[in-house]
């Protein structure tokens, strides 16, 4: 209860005092942050309803209009991620997920390294394409069947349903905690942040880069245009949380090499659902490639938001079902879709819309004009490590909402083009490898009990440190020739 005090009081104090001297709107900007903020880190209530202040907080203080606040929850990108998490769900509903899991398992050999390397790529593939949260719920049970490879069924693999966490995993402690189990663990939330990170339906930060990057610099970020900057350096870092784990970890194991397989020739035919739901995940995934060269320039108004509406739409009328009596979604299945991340995402856009209207990134803005001796690879260095630091303490999406609108300002003063700070720290918020309060994915591999705090916090300061010149270096070389050059 002291967060749920903290933050109102806090207001009060910042926005009567306005204790740093700053213009009037930008303080009121600055005090409705501090509440969103520390309720977004001390969660006395729901991250969802905490997501919600912003629309009272800035229309009564002045900054904005109510219109324009509520307009932000109503963002493309916000609708962007509807359309993603309606094809997510199907994905979920028909299996389609557990079977690609197997199948490239199956592939992949037994050796401990290549295992892990399966797992991680596995859960990074799919966390492009589902939210990070639901990937990692998915392959955490896989990769406990797999370091005790004793059940008979990898359907009868320790489960975890939507909206939990993993407390209830039921494993040997001396299996998961150490060696092959432990590297596993890291392994499946390590590579759902990572790959998380790949597209901007996977992870929020990515979204808000997008968003932000609209709104506050009119520059439209495609979902290809993500891609090509992304995943180049997530691959390379998925590479190097790899080694570092392997390294790390000692991951030695005598499990049975024909673990996956034996599965993988167990499975069953595709059924219908999982095929319906491939053609329309795939058409979609085919139309978000091909819009900029091809769709754009007939049909200029169908954006990457507009497919992913329509093909969640689609979803609801493709007949579903063994007799195909149903549909692939219904509305009661809407029910299960995360509108609590859509309200999460609409927060930080209004967060980010009133630094801009209130003028409070401008005056933090002016406030670092002494970095602007810096280079361009430097300042990279520096957000990134500032970022990487900040979302392991707290919400990478709260680090995000506060630090790209400061940076759209920042940019022009040290004579550096806005996208090159901005997405490598939208990049560097999802590599949070440290602390479980960074992302979902650390919360659910810490929650299963099997965890130590003192492990991952030792193999994930090694891949930040790594990650910090990686990112800045690759990003430094990379985004001149990518869309955002």
């Amino acid at each position: 209860m002291v967060g749920a005090v903290l933050g109102p009081l806090l207001f009060i104090l910042v926005y009567l005092g306005n204790p740093f001297g700053i213009p009037p709107a930008a303080n009121a900007v600055l005090a409705g942050t501090l509440w969103v903020v520390i309720w977004w880190v001390t969660e006395p209530v729901h991250l969802a309803v905490t997501s919600l202040v912003p629309i009272p907080v800035f229309s009564q203080t002045g900054v904005v209009e109510v219109d324009a606040v509520t307009a932000q929850y109503a963002h493309p990108i916000v609708f962007l991620l509807l359309g993603g998490f309606m094809l997510a769900l199907a994905v979920e509903r028909s299996h389609l997920h557990r079977r690609l899991a197997i199948v490239f398992m199956a592939n992949i050999g037994g050796a401990p390294a290549r295992l892990l390397l399966g797992i991680m790529a596995v859960t990074a593939f799919l966390s492009m394409w589902i939210s990070n949260t639901a990937t990692a719920m998915l392959m955490l049970p896989i990769a406990v069947a797999i370091a005790l490879a004793g059940a008979d069924d990898i359907d009868d693999a320790p489960s975890i349903s939507p909206g939990e966490s993993a407390e209830d995993i039921d494993a040997p402690d001396e299996t998961l905690s150490k060696g092959f189990g432990l590297a596993l663990l890291l392994g499946v939330a390590f590579g759902a942040n990572i790959g998380g990170a790949a597209t901007l339906i996977g992870s929020p930060p990515s979204a808000i880069f997008a968003g932000i990057a609209g709104s506050q610099l009119g520059v439209d970020v495609g979902f290809v245009d993500w891609m090509i900057y992304a995943v180049p350096l997530v691959v390379v870092t998925l590479l190097v949380a790899w080694g570092c784990i392997i390294w790390l970890t000692d991951p030695s194991s005598a499990i049975d090499e024909e673990f996956a397989r034996k599965y993988y020739a167990g499975m069953s035919a595709m059924e219908s659902d999982e095929r319906r739901v491939t053609l329309v995940f795939g058409l979609v995934i085919l139309a978000w490639l091909l819009r900029p060269a091809v769709i754009e320039p007939i049909l200029p108004a169908l954006t990457d938001p507009v497919i992913a509406v329509i093909g969640g739409i689609g979803l609801f009328l493709v007949p579903g079902g063994p007799d195909g009596d149903d549909r692939l979604l219904s509305w009661e299945d809407a029910a299960e879709l995360p509108w609590d991340v859509l309200l999460l995402i609409g927060g930080s856009f209004a967060v980010a819309h009133a630094f801009q209207a209130g003028g409070l990134d401008e005056v933090v803005a002016q406030s670092l004009s002494g970095l602007e001796w810096m280079s361009i690879l430097l300042l990279i260095a520096v957000v990134v490590t500032a970022v990487m630091a900040l979302s392991n303490l707290m919400s990478n999406t709260a680090t995000a909402t506060v630090f790209l609108p400061i940076l759209v300002a920042f940019a022009p003063l040290a004579s550096s083009p806005p996208l090159y700070l901005m997405a490598p720290a939208a990049l560097a918020a999802s590599f949070v490898f440290v602390l479980p309060v960074g992302t979902p994915p650390n919360a659910i591999a810490y929650g299963s009990g099997q965890l130590d705090m003192r492990q991952m916090v030792r193999v994930g300061i090694v891949i930040n440190l790594i990650c910090i010149p990686l990112v800045a270096f690759l990003s430094y070389l990379w985004l001149p020739v990518t869309p955002f050059g």
